[in-house]
């Protein structure tokens, strides 16, 4: 799904209604958004997973929006029941930060374990996990493993 306000980490009334849509389809086991190059919430429909916005994995963007280099690694698993339906057995992000290419090579830093090897700035690792945890959650959805 391709849709929402640039920069903006809510899902507007366009992507709700697109996503519930969906869902009332029948025919998706997971809704997957992007477009607004800042991390969105997940939510879950009528048992269907919802990801509104994995913001940006790969982009350089302005200064003033440091949401902007921010982004996340979806990993969802399906698992088959013995009735021969899918469904959504693990669902799971890994929050990412986008290197500015002028401090030096761009590189995609997966936040937490650039924390643990103390790879980067900290402090800017640090704001980053913590808007990507806030945004991703901002719905109440459970079930979502951060990694």
């Amino acid at each position: 799904m391709h849709g929402g306000d640039e920069y903006v980490t809510q899902p507007n009334a366009q992507q709700t209604s697109v996503a519930e849509q969906i869902v009332a389809s029948g025919t998706v086991d997971l809704v997957y958004g992007q477009h607004v190059h800042v991390v969105q919430p997940w939510a879950m429909i009528d048992d269907t997973h919802v990801i509104y916005g994995l913001g940006n994995l790969v982009a350089q963007h302005y200064d003033d929006v440091p949401r902007g280099q921010e982004g996340l690694i979806a990993m969802v698993t399906f698992t088959q029941g013995p009735d021969g339906e899918w469904t959504v057995g693990e669902a799971e992000y890994v929050p990412t930060l986008t290197t500015k290419y002028s401090t030096g090579p761009v590189r995609l830093l997966q936040i937490n374990k650039a924390l643990e090897e103390g790879t980067g700035d900290k402090a800017r690792l640090e704001a980053g996990l913590t808007r990507t945890r806030e945004a991703v959650l901002s719905l109440d959805m459970e079930g979502i493993t951060e990694r």
